[in-house]
């Protein structure tokens, strides 16, 4: 018997991952980090990697990996959450286009899309 809780959480962990590694090799990353006026030192530190690291990371030439990847992806999620429209505004605001109306169930966590599953009976 599974744990749905912990089930959830795990993918919710996973989901962050995965974001935050997308977010670091187009820039994202570092956007939020910008925006939330942190220097790549104090991401750092709260990763416990060396500042290059996270230089590499944003770079793109480099993914994270292990503790300090889940680590990391907290963080960036905890700060992108905190600013006008979430992860999902500064993304926006990156590329001009605009993210879709809050509530509206076209997203979900942090500015992942939402897929729905579809029957195979539907148009």
């Amino acid at each position: 018997m599974t744990n749905t809780h912990e089930d959830l959480k795990a993918l919710e962990d996973l989901k962050s991952l995965s974001a935050a590694r997308r977010w670091a090799k187009n820039g994202t990353a570092r956007k939020i980090r910008d925006l939330a006026e942190l220097t790549q030192a104090e991401i750092a530190e709260a990763c416990n990697v060396d500042p290059s690291t996270v230089a590499l990371w944003e770079k793109g030439e480099r993914t994270p990996t292990g503790e300090p990847a889940k680590t990391y992806a907290r963080v960036l999620v905890g700060l992108g959450s905190s600013f006008p429209g979430g992860i999902v505004g500064v993304e926006s605001r990156m590329t001009g286009i605009s993210a879709p109306p809050a509530g509206t169930g076209r997203t979900e966590g942090f500015g992942i899309p939402l897929i729905e599953a579809q029957s195979e009976d539907a148009p």
